[in-house]
């Protein structure tokens, strides 16, 4: 009888008072690659880190020494050459000076001692496709390709069991099927892996599938069985739909003709164009959808439209009927964008509470510094109250699911009611169900509002109704469709 490498059996696990698994029963044989699925918040994230030993518990369980384990979370943050910096600022990718403070890949990765000493990973670098990567700064890379390095990097510590949280979000359809196939291989270096992942994407290697609920796991199915049967086994309930009546929309005539115009607008470095010769027109109270593949110009596009990048001032760019240069400054511009991204949540201190984060977008600052009055607080309650999160008030953020911590930055970026509402990615980790719920509540913020709206994903098919124009960018280009 195969030996198993990991095995709970009525596993309990407990946060303060709280219990957040319970009679968990878990079995993976060597190279039984196995998916969990869950909803977020349905404890996948305290599962793993369970495994990792990380958290106590009651029951039985058998598993690699940790040595022997390796943990790839959804995102990382890199720290800078003298290592005093772990979160590198959201404008220091687009910052050329800042990027003398970050290490080149090859250098994070000390790729010519790691080669001398395994051999082996030499395959992984074409298998991942990681050698073009290496002369990049590491603030410069994508999430596609910052995904890519980190699951290189764990392979370093040979272990035999890999946990994947996540790896796909994020990602062009490319890169999630690279992924996936380089997921396959891994059994012929001696390693399985365990993936938390959504029921959408799930390798040809994985061999059983767990859905946890609740904080509950089901009997393992097969692979085949779970895609023929996904319904009777995983069925998200619909989205409910949303009331925002407690919030009072102002519909004020369009302070600006237009919020943003950019003509012919190219940035490179050296030889290399991030964008070339874009051209686009955001009008009040319209609805884009921009997309592209990992490294295709989306973030260089945003950062123009933040303020963020400083090659703006050598191009056409008009903010709110003001060009790019001509005495405004960063905060005449950000007072009039709401905004939100995947990584925004790991720039708040550990200790910032819901409230505190929804009340940091009526001054445009990661955390909150002043005390607020009357009417601030209870137009904060209001928006934690309509999106179901007024019981979340005083937790703090970092403890809250992914769903949850969403839906608090979204309305971090409504609350002061912004000309343009920039969603960078706001569904990221969110399973279907989640996905539509945010998308209804979206729809229903714009309709009831006079705010543009800049929505930028992987997934153009899973987007707002309210969405009227489509921009592609490919390699730097775009192309404008409805």
């Amino acid at each position: 009888m195969e030996t198993n490498l990991l095995f709970f059996k009525d596993v309990q696990v407990k946060i303060g008072a709280q219990v957040i698994l319970k009679e968990l029963n878990i079995s993976l044989s060597p190279f039984q690659h196995t998916a969990i699925i869950g909803t977020s918040g349905s404890g996948k994230t305290v599962l793993a880190n369970t495994i990792l030993g990380k958290h106590f518990f009651s029951g039985e369980k058998i598993s690699p020494d940790y040595s022997q384990i390796v943990f790839v979370g959804q995102q990382h943050l890199f720290a800078d050459f003298t290592n005093t910096r772990t979160n590198l600022y959201y404008q220091q990718r687009f910052q050329s000076s800042e990027q003398e403070t970050t290490s080149t890949v090859a250098a994070y990765l000390m790729i010519d001692e790691l080669l001398a000493r395994h051999p082996f990973l030499k395959d992984w670098l074409k298998i991942l496709s990681i050698e073009p990567l290496l002369e990049k700064n590491l603030i410069q890379l994508s999430n596609g390709e910052n995904k890519r390095v980190q699951i290189f990097k764990s392979l370093i510590y040979q272990p035999k069991l890999i946990i994947f949280d996540q790896p796909f979000i994020g990602l062009d359809p490319a890169t999630r099927a690279l992924l996936a196939d380089s997921f396959g291989q891994l059994s012929q270096y001696g390693i399985t892996y365990l993936l938390l992942t959504s029921s959408t994407e799930l390798p040809k290697s994985i061999k059983q599938v767990y859905i946890l609920t609740d904080g509950r796991i089901s009997t393992p199915v097969t692979k085949s069985d779970f895609e023929t049967n996904t319904l009777r086994y995983y069925s998200p309930k619909a989205s409910q739909g949303w009331n925002l009546s407690d919030i009072s929309f102002e519909k004020k005539h369009p302070p600006f003709n237009e919020y943003v115009k950019i003509s012919n607008c190219s940035v490179r470095y050296g030889d290399k164009y991030l964008l070339k010769d874009v051209s686009f027109t955001v009008l009040p109270h319209t609805a884009w959808c921009v997309y592209g593949h990992n490294g295709a110009g989306k973030s260089t596009l945003l950062s123009l439209i933040s303020a963020d990048h400083p090659q703006a001032y050598a191009n056409e760019v008009y903010l709110f009927d003001r060009k790019r240069g001509t005495g405004e400054s960063i905060w005449d511009i950000k007072k009039n964008i709401g905004f939100i991204s995947p990584e925004l949540h790991l720039y708040f201190e550990p200790s910032a509470t819901c409230q505190e984060a929804v009340a940091s977008g009526l001054f445009d600052t990661i955390g909150l510094f002043r005390k607020l009055n009357n009417e601030q607080v209870i137009l904060v309650e209001k928006w934690l109250k309509i999106l179901n999160l007024g019981h979340l008030s005083n937790k703090r953020l970092n403890t809250c699911s992914t769903g949850e911590q969403r839906l608090v930055l979204l309305a971090r970026a409504c609350i002061k009611q912004p000309p343009l509402l920039i969603l960078d990615e706001p569904c990221q980790g969110l399973d279907e169900q989640q996905t539509q719920h945010i998308n209804d509540l979206i729809d229903a913020i714009y309709n009831q509002s006079n705010m543009s709206l800049l929505y930028v994903t992987h997934y153009h098919q899973q987007v707002p109704k309210c969405i009227q124009h489509y921009l592609k960018l490919e390699k730097g280009i775009a192309t404008i469709h409805a």
